[in-house]
């Protein structure tokens, strides 16, 4: 499915050093003082890189996602709207409506993504929700020019008694200092969580069509990410967390 041309135009949000780019389809760049904490090949026409969440019913198994990436669907609605200070992305599928805020702390220290679920079916639902991000945690131009070499360098750890993932990386020279960044869910318990990319995708999978496989793996991953899930059922709502941490 290619992106029509407002799919393609994204929206910025901007406080103190930090600012994200948005682009209607949901994929985008989050940023600190030059540093782009998720991957992004800054490539319009391949938008499938960002902060993303995944929807899946625990019953019948279908996926979608509260943004038409990385799952494209067929939404029977599908919105991007610009309120005062934030983004909000309205999505229904599969009987359950969605809207996602998007927005910034006014420090610039953090950005919130807050979801809200209705349920219009006519039977009780139990929706699985798992964040996904793709760690960069570096210059955005050193990322793309060397990716693989810099994730060696990543290390993730589960943080405050499990309500949180933390990602860390390793000074290579004396005096080298990076900011910590970290990744909660708040408003629900945190059931499960993955900071390996191969194993949440699967062997031969993408972001398109994970696995979904979250067996709390932590430490010196060869390619990290953040996620973390829990189940809703019925109407619920869930507020998670995405930013930085500053030592």
């Amino acid at each position: 499915m290619n992106p029509s041309p407002e799919q393609l135009a994204a929206q910025t949000l901007r406080a103190g050093d930090y600012q994200l780019q948005l682009s209607a389809a949901g994929g985008g760049l989050s940023e600190w003082r030059g540093l782009a904490l998720n991957r992004w090949p800054g490539d319009a026409l391949e938008d499938a890189h960002g902060s993303f969440i995944y929807l899946r019913d625990a019953d019948s198994g279908a996926l979608w996602s509260a943004a038409q990436q990385p799952v494209p669907g067929a939404p029977s609605h599908y919105a991007l709207r610009a309120e005062v200070g934030r983004l909000c992305i309205e999505r229904e599928e599969q009987g359950i409506a969605s809207r996602l805020s998007v927005e910034l702390a006014a420090d610039g220290s953090h950005e919130r993504r807050r979801l809200s679920l209705h349920n219009r079916s006519a039977q009780p639902r139990r929706i699985e929700v798992t964040s996904y991000i793709e760690i960069a945690l570096a210059p955005r131009l050193a990322d793309l020019g060397h990716p693989a070499f810099l994730k060696l360098f990543v290390q993730t750890e589960l943080g405050e008694g499990g309500r949180l993932l933390l990602a860390r990386r390793r000074p290579r020279g004396q005096g080298e200092t990076w900011p910590t960044l970290f990744h909660a869910l708040l408003g629900a318990p945190v059931q499960r969580w993955e900071t390996d990319r191969c194993r949440f995708l699967g062997r031969g999978r993408d972001v398109a069509a994970p696995a979904l496989e979250l067996r709390g793996t932590v430490g010196n991953v060869l390619d990290p990410v953040f996620s973390l899930a829990t189940t809703l059922e019925q109407e619920l709502q869930l507020a998670r967390l995405a930013g930085c941490q500053f030592q």
